[in-house]
């Protein structure tokens, strides 16, 4: 696995894995906005010349936020997700954070014990936070963080 740094260029790319992860994916444009704003940087995990993965988050001030986080169902469970998260958390550090935040849908059991593995611990709860679809109601957002020195 290679971790390469995002660039607007990688906005179709991320758009298509982020529509493969998530049942209301963020398309081209959103992702072009976000990678445009200051303070935001992310990382693609590539095997065999194809994205797998990637982050997205922005540092501003000492707080760093995960925006999104996300590895095709083919390619979990080898470590790209903790590689990801990795070099993001390190790049925050180098631009001055001590701690990181990130929301996580309550009825992704999966990700939550990814990201207490990770160090992140429950801060609070958005009701109604991510939209719902046919099929479930709207579902609140977890809110976790930890800080940048490992705890």
């Amino acid at each position: 696995m290679d971790i390469i740094t995002l660039n607007p260029f990688h906005a179709p790319a991320i758009a298509l894995l982020h529509g493969g992860c998530f049942s209301h994916g963020w398309d081209e444009d959103a992702m072009s906005s976000l990678m445009g704003l200051p303070g935001t940087f992310g990382y693609a995990a590539i095997e065999e010349g194809e994205p797998m993965g990637f982050i997205l988050g922005r540092a501003a001030a000492d707080e760093f936020e995960v925006l999104t986080l996300c590895v095709l169902a083919q390619a979990r469970r080898r470590g790209l997700a903790s590689g990801l998260l990795s070099a993001a958390l390190n790049e925050a550090r180098r631009r001055g954070a001590v701690r990181a935040w990130l929301e996580v849908a309550e009825d992704n059991p999966a990700a939550i014990a990814f990201y207490k593995k990770q160090g992140f611990a429950l801060s609070g709860r958005r009701p109604g936070y991510y939209a719902g679809n046919e099929t479930r109601e709207r579902t609140d957002a977890l809110v976790y963080s930890r800080g940048l020195d490992g705890g």
